[in-house]
């Protein structure tokens, strides 16, 4: 794997054996040189063949660590990354004062925000949404597995009368939406371009109208003084604050995430004169 520019090949090929044998790491490394049953030996080389042909190891073994979190995932979700955990702990930041708060996450994928939030603060009512059902499965899945109770409801963000289809009102909203312009597929990995949903990808033509449309429902969604929490395209941060603050939103920040890129962008509903 290493010849075909895989990153760290040798704890990739790891994890796909544990896979095919059901144990941990541990045991796969302390149970010495033990021949593969050939059925065995069959699956571990048609994994490793796969993530050759560039398939994420992460759908490969079917889950995900986020937050400390074990996740399911599979094609109809897009992969958590690390560096969406920091818009997780921005947002447990401002609901830190709230002693119930309520929670909405758009576009949730597999759950892994608004499972992460609901774990931290068990007190607070949190709801994921999203326009793909199959995506809202896995997010249930994940929620029976934690023992999370999260709810889940199928709902598109860019219809205008999203408000009623979620159970607001809600003191965070929070989302990480599609935000890649469609003309940047070409400049995508393949690994990402090729098996990651599209859906939960592309922006279309216009890279922020998801933001558009999210501040815009924000407005009857959350109470006063209740905040909004991005996760954007490093190139379009400072376009999304601009966007808040040309809007009438207060206390707009943009933040860095773990790479130094400008990609988290919180804002607060102005408080009821």
């Amino acid at each position: 794997m290493a010849a075909a520019g895989i990153e760290v090949p040798r704890r990739q090929a790891e994890w796909l054996l544990e896979a095919v044998l059901g144990c941990t790491r541990v045991q796969v490394l302390t149970t010495g040189a033990v021949p593969l049953e050939p059925a065995q030996a069959a699956a571990f080389a048609s994994l490793v063949e796969r993530r050759l042909a560039g398939e994420p190891v992460q759908y490969l073994i079917g889950h995900t660590d986020f937050f400390g979190l074990r996740l399911r995932v599979t094609p109809a979700v897009l992969i958590p990354r690390p560096e969406t955990e920091q818009v997780v702990e921005a947002a447990l930041a401002r609901i830190a004062p709230v002693d119930q708060p309520a929670v909405l996450d758009i576009g949730t994928g597999s759950g892994a925000m608004a499972l992460a939030t609901q774990q931290q603060r068990p007190s607070a009512r949190v709801v994921g949404c999203d326009v793909s059902a199959d995506a809202l499965a896995v997010a249930q899945e994940n929620a029976t597995a934690l023992g999370l109770a999260v709810t889940f409801c199928e709902a598109d963000v860019l219809a205008t009368d999203f408000p009623a289809q979620v159970p607001g009102p809600f003191d965070l909203v929070l989302s990480n939406p599609p935000y890649i312009p469609e003309a940047e597929a070409p400049t995508l990995a393949a690994e990402v371009r090729d098996h990651e949903p599209h859906r939960a990808l592309f922006a279309g033509k216009d890279a922020l109208r998801f933001y558009r449309a999210i501040a815009r429902h924000a407005r009857q969604l959350l109470t006063p003084g209740g905040w909004l929490v991005f996760e954007t395209h490093a190139d379009y941060g400072a376009e999304v604050a601009a966007h808040l603050r040309e809007t009438g939103w207060r206390a707009v920040s943009l933040h860095t995430d773990l790479a130094g890129l400008p990609r988290i962008v919180q804002a607060q509903h102005r408080p009821a004169a």
